[in-house]
Parts: structure tokens; sequence; C-alpha cells
């Protein structure tokens, strides 16, 4: 097992992968620069089974978990700021272990897990990671400094991936090659409810109802509001691995394990 930097070189990558069965790396943000890296490290996976026609549904299956994973621990870290205002804790003092030996805060983090501000304040920080990238990019092409204004802006949006790093919430992309499979974990140290995993489950199952009865496309248009939902998306993906002829409940998992939440997509080549 060999662990890489995506910020490393192309040949670094590429040599670690070719030396090694299981690669794992860390995710944060997921912005352009970040999604190339992660496709660049998945295509030179599927160089090891002449597999490359793959490369973009499985990327964007891989997108799917990775960006539920990262929009999970932010979400995470914002409902545990949420609970110790409220409660008036010192940060150290509200861990994920406090919160699941106490049934009260399980309950308080089970209900502001969905609560729609909770949910807006996540789409602020993702598109924050986009703004820090682009106006890093920006200062780069044009030779320069960043300006007071673009420094204040990175820094405030910085915040929340700081808060991760104090909470040590992390997610991890690791992928296992064998002479026929390709298996993909994502693992996220928030915590995933049994709720959660039930609505997910639920959209599967009505998912493959509609795929039964030829209306994929109904499912979809009944769902588009839903697109950013990690239930939409694993429909998604169970209708990728319908069209490679692969049972989707057998392929794809997504469970808790020991307080984390793994997503696990099994793909015969």
């Amino acid at each position: 097992m060999a662990f890489i930097n995506l910020n490393d070189s192309d040949d670094k990558i590429s040599k670690i992968i070719d030396e090694n069965s299981i690669v794992k790396c860390p995710l944060l943000a997921l912005n352009s620069h970040g999604k190339n890296r992660i496709k660049f490290f998945i295509d030179e996976v599927l160089k090891k089974f002449n597999a490359e026609h793959l490369l973009d549904d499985i990327f964007l299956s891989i997108m799917e978990l990775c960006f539920n994973a990262v929009k999970a621990n932010y979400m995470y870290v914002t409902v545990l700021d949420k609970i110790r205002e409220m409660l008036h804790y010192k940060a150290e003092r509200v861990s994920l272990d406090t919160i699941w030996e106490s049934q009260y805060m399980m309950t308080m983090y089970t209900t502001y897990i969905q609560h729609p501000d909770i949910k807006d304040k996540v789409k602020d920080i993702i598109k924050g990671e986009s703004k820090i990238f682009n106006i890093n990019e920006k200062a780069e092409k044009e030779n320069r400094s960043l300006t007071e204004e673009e420094k204040q802006i990175i820094n405030d949006k910085t915040s929340m991936i700081n808060r991760t790093i104090r909470d040590k919430v992390k997610a991890t992309l690791s992928i296992s090659t064998t002479e026929s499979r390709l298996i993909i974990d994502v693992i996220n140290d928030a915590p995933i409810t049994s709720d959660s995993i039930k609505r997910i489950e639920s959209k599967r199952k009505k998912f493959l109802k509609y795929y039964k009865e030829d209306k994929i496309g109904e499912f979809f248009m009944e769902n588009l509001d839903e697109s950013e939902s990690a239930g939409f998306g694993a429909a998604m993906i169970d209708s990728r691995l319908l069209s490679w002829g692969m049972e989707p409940a057998k392929h794809f998992k997504v469970l808790g394990l020991n307080k984390k939440t793994c997503a696990t997509l099994t793909i015969v080549i």
C-alpha cells in the first residue's frame, strides 16, 4: 500500500501506481485543479487494465463519492460548531466521541445535519474553494502577487478547511487493483446517520424500480431538484453499473464503519 500526493508530478504518481496494488490519497478541495488531478490518478490506474475507455464513467462515479465525502465532512464540522455554540462548550470538549456518547447531543447532531441552513453554509464553503483556486490561478497567470483584498478573501474562505484540520476530519480515496477488479473506497471521518442510509437506499430502490419499468428518464426528471443529494448520486452510479451488466447491490455499498462513512465501489474490468 502506498500514499500519493495529488500535487506531485505526473511521473511520480504514475510510478507509485505502477508499483503498488493499493494506492491512497487524501481528499481536500474539489476545485477544477483537484478534479483534474483525481482524473489523472484514475486514468493511470485504468492503464493497468487497458481500460482507459472507461475513464469518463468511472471518474464521474468516483467524483460523486468524493464530493459527498468532502461535503459530509464540512457538514459535520459546521454542525459541530453549531452544537458548541449552543451548549457554550469549549471547542475541545465537543468532539465526535462526545456526540456519540451522549444521546442528547446525537439527537442535536442528527437534527441539524439535515437543516437547510447547514446545507446552504456548506454550499458556500464549496464555492469558496473554487474562489480560492481562481484567485491564485489569476494572479499566477498575471505574474503578480496577491492583492490585500485577495488575501483577505482567501483567509476568509480557508477558515472551514482549517477547522476540518483542527477537528481531524478527513476524507480518503483508496483504489485497489486485482487481475480483474477495481475496488474504490472513499472513507470520510464524518459519521453517516441511519436516516441518511435509509434515504440513500430508498432512492436506489426507487431508481431500480424505474429502471426495470424502462422509465429511467422519468426518474431523473422527477429528481432533478435533488441532484446534489447522496441518494441521487448513488442512483447515477447504479445506472452506470447496470449499463456494465453489474448488479448495483453487490458492487456498490454505502455504510457506517467505526463512526466513519465508507462508500465502496467494485468494478469488474
